[in-house]
């Protein structure tokens, strides 16, 4: 279950979202795959993601998990490389290579005061939308005065495993049922 912390408390009762798993693991595989079918920055959703790049596939390999225990979040490469060209438009910033995130932009004076940043959404089966408001999807990087988005690219293999990290569950109250997959 996911729910906006910020919410006034009867907004909350009516809102909350049912994050069911899509696959229940097995006795090589035990983790929770979760059913992710897009990603929207802004209003814009990112079309170009292919089919299946969230699938869980046969061999155990790949899908989508909501890690409490990772930091940040893991997209395979051509997620992140979709959504890498959305906020591209979005943030209207030169892109930096000064840190060792995987996407950064060039900060004007030193300061995040006049740059905008989207919220980033993820889709999820069932109608369930996350959203991760701006502030919580970049740093600054003061060494550098660099504007990083804190997801990492993971690499062209389909067999990756994206990850959903915890500096993305701020300000969310996230209910784990594991007897009912929820």
């Amino acid at each position: 279950l996911l729910e906006e912390e910020e919410k006034p408390l009867e907004a909350i009762s009516n809102s909350w979202k049912r994050l069911t798993s899509g696959h229940k693991g097995s006795s090589t595989h035990s983790r929770e795959n979760h059913n992710q079918t897009g990603i929207s920055v802004g209003n814009s959703v990112a079309n170009n993601i292919p089919e299946g790049t969230f699938d869980l596939k046969g061999d155990g390999n790949g899908g989508f998990i909501i890690d409490s225990g990772t930091t940040l979040t893991f997209l395979p490469h051509a997620a992140f490389t979709a959504v890498a060209q959305l906020l591209d438009c979005a943030v209207g910033l030169p892109r930096s290579s000064d840190s060792d995130f995987d996407l950064c932009y060039q900060l004007p004076s030193g300061s995040t005061d006049d740059v905008a940043v989207p919220d980033i959404t993820y889709h999820f089966g069932g109608g369930a939308d996350y959203v991760i408001r701006g502030q919580y999807s970049f740093a600054t990087v003061r060494d550098s005065n660099s504007l990083c988005f804190l997801t990492l690219e993971m690499g062209e293999s389909s067999d990756a495993v994206a990850i959903f990290g915890n500096f993305h569950q701020q300000n969310y109250h996230i209910l784990y049922d594991n007897a009912n997959h929820i």
